[in-house]
């Protein structure tokens, strides 16, 4: 189920999201890319210690797992912003056109209908409102309703 969710909704180029959705990933994608570039020198806190041939070979795996890393979530950035132009009714190469992708993307609306893309995103679902029974409409708890 996870591997679903991972694959699909994170690495596919097919479906649409919304602007929240693609908001929210763009964060997301930013925060793991500043973290990422950190990634060799966090592995290697006191260099020297262990000798060179161990140091380098360390040093060496870290760029390694980072430079994946780094690809992985480059390509979560690219399925983001190619799904976000398909819920605008855009082919994916959009996504390269540079003021169309800083402007477009983030803030128009997509369109409200089934496209040749596919449904629209479904909205989030609302929060279950909670009883207040433990309250009544006397309480100084209860909550108010403006009229």
């Amino acid at each position: 189920m996870s591997n679903n969710l991972f694959s699909h909704h994170l690495l596919s180029f097919e479906g649409r999201i919304n602007r929240k959705t693609f908001w929210i990933r763009g964060v997301v994608i930013c925060v793991l890319i500043l973290v990422l570039q950190f990634i060799p020198t966090m592995m290697i806190p006191f260099p020297g210690k262990f000798g060179v041939v161990v140091d380098t070979l360390l040093f060496a795996l870290a760029a390694g797992a980072g430079i994946f890393a780094y690809l992985v979530v480059v390509w979560a950035g690219m399925a983001a912003c190619i799904r976000r132009c398909h819920d605008l009714d855009m082919e994916g190469w959009y996504t390269f056109v540079l003021g169309w992708n800083v402007i477009a993307l983030p803030f128009f609306r997509g369109t409200p209908a089934e496209n040749r893309f596919g449904e629209p995103p479904k909205p989030p679902t609302p929060k279950p409102q909670r009883s207040h029974t433990k309250h009544g409409a006397g309480s100084p708890f209860a909550p108010y309703d403006d009229e």
